[in-house]
């Protein structure tokens, strides 16, 4: 038996099982499995079996063709459950087998897919309002002797993620919804509060990194560690509630993410050089418990920043002589 299933959104909403085959499927009356849009032609696909048994779905020269993913094809192996598209038509297509009948377990039933009310937003916003502040209470500038009011600033920053996190969950349940997505108002801000707390995170391991690494390491790390926090929000997001979310899917949010973090680091780097902007290898620290990070020789340092500045003086001086002759 075959089982045939419409989709509406990545959801079923017409099933029908099939003893026998082959079977047609379209627009037309004399369709085995028919399918009411304007995009599928009458006759436009026929399940059947080819030379070695296989199952496959072929396409009959419908209009708008056969999809299976992005790609147009003449025929489609079915193994297992399958996704494909009729035109703009959504299908599924199964083999039922006689399998012994799957034991639920006692957990309510759709639970996912319940309606939440007030209550889980204020929890979420919550949520999201406590990683703001974990975040503030780890900026070292909190505690400044020169921060006048570290309580303003907290209140400041609470005030701000109230406000901009749900502007943030509407405006990402709008971009998914236009993409397709079975989301609501509250998996997006629960998801944004989960990703606020990359922050205080990300500032946890670029101390850790400061105190355990070598100067040039621990300058390595840090734009690593952001990068690593970057990718990781955006492919959560992208692929929030996304049903079939794949190794492809995610190689390709990443790559995407990183040739434009690479590119806004290239262009950052380049306009601080032209803007002669100096670049700080160094991060001061207070020692925690007694312990003050790797040491390393300060003699060495000097030499360093020496032969850096000596560098930098011979290429203004040929650049002054450039210009003399000119």
């Amino acid at each position: 038996m075959i089982a045939i299933r419409l989709l509406r959104e990545g959801a079923v909403v017409r099933e029908q099982v099939f003893p026998a085959l082959p079977l047609v499927l379209g627009r037309g009356p004399q369709a085995d499995f028919v399918l009411a849009d304007a995009s599928v032609s009458r006759a436009h696909a026929q399940l059947e079996r080819d030379e070695q048994g296989r199952l496959q779905l072929v396409d009959l020269g419908g209009v708008n063709g056969l999809h299976a993913g992005a790609q147009r094809v003449k025929a489609l192996s079915i193994s297992g459950t399958t996704r494909c598209r009729l035109g703009a038509v959504e299908l599924e297509i199964a083999p039922v087998t006689d399998d012994p009948t799957l034991e639920l377990r006692s957990v309510p039933w759709h639970h996912e897919e319940q309606r939440r009310g007030l209550g889980h937003h204020g929890l979420y916003l919550g949520l999201g309002v406590l990683g703001a502040v974990a975040s503030q209470l780890m900026n070292p500038g909190l505690w400044s002797p020169w921060q006048r009011s570290p309580a303003s600033e907290l209140v400041g920053s609470v005030v701000a993620v109230l406000i901009a996190l749900p502007l943030a969950a509407f405006l990402l349940f709008v971009a998914l919804k236009a993409a397709g997505r079975r989301v609501r108002v509250a998996d997006t801000l629960s998801a944004l509060a989960r990703v606020v707390w990359l922050s205080p995170l990300w500032i946890i391991l670029t101390t850790a990194a400061d105190y355990l690494l070598p100067g040039a390491a621990a300058a390595f790390a840090s734009p690593l560690l952001a990068w690593a926090a970057t990718l990781a929000a955006v492919v959560f997001l992208a692929g929030l509630r996304r049903p079939d979310r794949g190794r492809a899917f995610t190689l390709g949010w990443a790559a995407a993410v990183t040739a434009l973090w690479l590119g806004m680091s290239l262009t950052s780097s380049l306009a601080a050089q032209r803007l002669g902007m100096p670049q700080n290898d160094y991060t001061v620290r207070p020692p925690l418990a007694g312990f003050a990070g790797v040491s390393s020789s300060l003699d060495a340092y000097f030499a360093r920043v020496q032969t850096a500045a000596e560098a930098a003086a011979a290429d203004a001086e040929g650049v002054r002589q450039t210009q003399d002759g000119r």
